[in-house]
């Protein structure tokens, strides 16, 4: 039996039974063939999708890189790793030149359950000082000006129960934590 055109046409629009095929791939820049790919087909009756196979098929970047030799994309990766380097090192600098004051702390918890914070600036800089409980619920916060001297700061932990417990403090835009235990 042979079909034209337009019988073909008629055959899939009145076709009761309609096969039905979709595929997604998902790439990442740099590279050749897709990270993620997945597959769907089935049947469609009475405008009803009935789904006879799937599958996904995953090939991760890193196995890209060496298992296919590729100049073009291998290229286009370079560029972008070069853009971070770039990036990353422009970042650095900027830093350096806004964190390059000397900052050194030091805590102590005593027996009766006093936390005292010392801590040392080389210039007057802002100083925030924080006390959270492990899920992050802030305790605790004190706001002041280093001097060119030791500073202190205290605060009493006796209503807390014991546990463990971060410290923070953010000076000049780092921020220095430490795990301390209250017994």
């Amino acid at each position: 039996m042979r079909y034209c055109i337009d019988s073909l046409r008629h055959h899939i629009k009145n076709a009761e039974n309609t096969w039905h095929y979709d595929s997604y791939k998902w790439y990442a820049k740099g590279f050749r063939y897709p990270i993620f790919e997945t597959m769907q087909s089935g049947f469609i009756i009475n405008n009803t999708l009935s789904t006879r196979y799937n599958r996904s098929y995953s090939l991760m970047p890193e196995n890209q890189k060496y298992e296919f030799e590729d100049a073009i994309n291998e290229q286009i990766r370079e560029e972008i790793e070069f853009e971070k380097q770039i990036k990353y090192s422009k970042k650095q600098a900027d830093s350096q030149d806004k964190n390059n004051i000397n900052f050194n702390y030091n805590y102590h918890i005593s027996n009766n359950s006093d936390l005292t914070i010392e801590y040392y600036s080389e210039e007057a800089q802002e100083v925030n000082i924080y006390i959270n409980h492990i899920t992050g619920y802030n305790l605790w916060h004190k706001s002041s000006i280093s001097n060119s001297s030791v500073s202190t700061s205290h605060y009493n932990m006796a209503m807390l129960r014991p546990g463990c417990y971060i410290l923070s403090i953010v000076f000049n835009g780092k921020i220095y934590n430490q795990t301390i235990q209250k017994l």
